[in-house]
């Protein structure tokens, strides 16, 4: 029986409605005792914030963790208008309700319209924007722009860069870099402004130097709507030293319901994740998006350059909605190497099924794969990743251009 059919669930909106009182309480170990009970408030402020709660024992926290994420698979969306006299207020209350007993029901209390006002350009981001209108710029900055899907349905976005270290303001051992990118639309509106300012100090002069001999890997993560998109940033620190490096920032669609994938992450390197947290969902973790797969995780390259004679990494995720149900066998999927310009192919990894990076339950697929392009002469490759899934659905395709020099 599907539960879309025998419950309707409403929002209501008003004062606060509260949660239910009384707390876990575990009495005295023998009845004619007046002392030796306790209230678990651990339990009381998991369950009434909408955690969710076991006792303390011998158990597998990965896999009790991997219930959570398993639980957020399955939800319904729903929507409301707040009243007249609460509409200008950002943040209101809610309540869930069902018509039928017997059901738990886990939902926020509390919805807000508005996020955090976009934050003001400082006087140095003006600056730079003012003169990277004018110009390229002096200064070389590899870029590389990836995206991917998230379980609330919004598409994160993944910047890195390398930059050329000397772009910096240097005061003593102290190195200050001033950052602003723009998300362009079709038609040259502003979607999105990313300002940022990197900081770094030194201990020593030796540790400067050092620093100064590579490129320095800047990382950046936001949010977007899917659309058609130019990302541009301008770097810079000393008054008259700035670059920009902009991309084509194209994000499909999706519904959450069908087959897809990510777009592909190209890398120099990867390293095992040594804590608990290895083999966690991204939806259990804080912080920026992991790009992570069986325990190891992945480092995006500022560019899409590779040094001829090694091989690279390359990172993707597979959406398949079905897995979460169970009714669903593992996508499969094809990756080539095309020359850019003959269109000849140079390796084909042929038809192989996802299973061994599947987590059981969850709908997102993450692959980390070698990308083997030690044996290439130096020239511009593509990647192209084919997604097949059963059910005759449609084959999803993504590709990545690179360089081998």
């Amino acid at each position: 029986m599907q539960c879309c059919q025998c419950i309707d669930l409403c929002v209501r909106v008003g004062p606060d409605p509260g949660v239910s009182t009384g707390d876990y309480y575990d009495p005295p170990p023998r009845a004619e005792d007046d002392h030796g009970g306790h209230t678990d408030f651990i339990h009381d402020l998991t369950v009434f914030t909408g955690g969710k709660y076991t006792r303390p024992g011998t158990y597998d926290l990965v896999s009790f963790l991997g219930t959570v994420s398993a639980d957020q698979s399955d939800y319904y969306l729903l929507g409301f208008t707040p009243s007249g006299d609460s509409a200008d207020k950002p943040c209101h209350k809610l309540k869930v309700k069902v018509d039928r007993s017997g059901l738990a029901i886990d939902a926020r209390d509390t919805y807000c319209t508005t996020g955090q006002p976009p934050r003001a350009l400082s006087s140095a981001q003006k600056a730079l924007e003012a003169r990277a209108s004018d110009g390229a710029g002096n200064l070389t900055a590899g870029l590389q722009v990836a995206w991917f899907h998230s379980r609330r349905n919004d598409t994160i976005v993944d910047v890195a860069m390398d930059i050329d270290p000397h772009a910096m303001k240097l005061r003593g051992r102290h190195a200050e870099l001033t950052l602003v990118g723009t998300v362009l639309r079709e038609d040259g509106s502003v979607a999105a402004r990313i300002p940022d300012t990197v900081k770094l100090d030194f201990e020593t002069q030796s540790d400067l130097d050092t620093f100064l001999r590579s490129p320095y890997r800047y990382s950046k993560q936001f949010t977007l709507p899917p659309g058609q998109y130019t990302f541009r940033m301008a770097v810079g620190g000393a008054d008259e030293t700035f670059g920009v490096a902009e991309k084509s920032l194209d994000i499909e669609a999706w519904t959450g319901k069908t087959l897809s994938a990510s777009s592909i992450v190209l890398s120099d390197s990867d390293y095992p994740i040594s804590d608990v947290t290895a083999f966690l969902d991204n939806s259990l973790l804080e912080g920026p998006y992991r790009l992570a797969s069986k325990g190891r995780e992945v480092v995006p390259m500022g560019g899409a350059e590779f040094p001829a004679g090694r091989n690279g990494v390359l990172y993707f995720e597979i959406y398949d909605p079905r897995l979460a149900q169970g009714t669903s066998t593992a996508p499969a999927m094809r990756l080539r190497l095309l020359d850019r310009a003959t269109g000849q192919e140079r390796n084909d990894s042929g038809v192989q099924d996802a299973s061994a990076w599947m987590q059981n339950g969850n709908p997102v697929i993450p692959i980390t794969l070698t990308l083997p392009v030690s044996k290439l002469p130096p020239g511009a490759y593509t990647l192209e990743v084919r997604i097949t899934g059963d059910g005759g659905a449609a084959a999803v395709v993504r590709t990545a251009d690179f360089v081998v020099k």
